[in-house]
């Protein structure tokens, strides 16, 4: 396997993170059917401000970063979820998955939660039924579902 070292992300991993997180959209995207614009997938990019809620994975013997996830700053509370923090999206480029890259992100991300004693509050889609088994398997339970009524064309 691959060295792996999980770090916080760097002003040199912007244009890497960016394009991860066009691949993860446009493979979201066509899960429900839609096809997102160039724009749409322009307004998604990070910037070098956002790195701080930012970790990703880079393979030491490659010197590439291969996957991230990127996370709320700002600790959020609720009667339902408590004193927590949004994990906002995780990717791992393509060739990557299946080799415990993503574990090692989370587990990252849980540590420094832990370590505040913050609980983690994610989504994904409902049809994204790897990624649901994925957070099932590093101990996410199902907490709020919500729907939607398409009611426009």
């Amino acid at each position: 396997m691959e060295k792996i070292l999980i770090r916080k992300a760097k002003k040199q991993d912007v244009l890497t993170i960016n394009s991860l997180t066009k691949e993860m959209h446009k493979f979201l995207g066509r899960m429900v059917g839609k096809e997102f614009s160039d724009k749409e997938l322009k307004d998604e990019e990070v910037g070098v401000s956002e790195l701080k809620g930012i970790l990703v994975a880079e393979d030491l013997t490659k010197k590439k970063v291969v996957g991230y996830i990127s996370f709320s700053q700002k600790t959020e509370e609720n009667e339902w979820y408590g004193k927590h923090l949004y994990l906002y999206e995780f990717a791992v480029a393509k060739e990557y998955r299946g080799k415990g890259i993503g574990e090692m992100l989370i587990n990252r991300f849980v540590q420094m939660c832990r370590n505040k004693n913050l609980n983690i509050k994610v989504d994904t889609l409902i049809k994204n039924k790897k990624t649901i088994e994925f957070y099932r398997k590093m101990g996410f339970k199902p907490h709020t579902i919500y729907f939607i009524k398409e009611t426009s064309s």
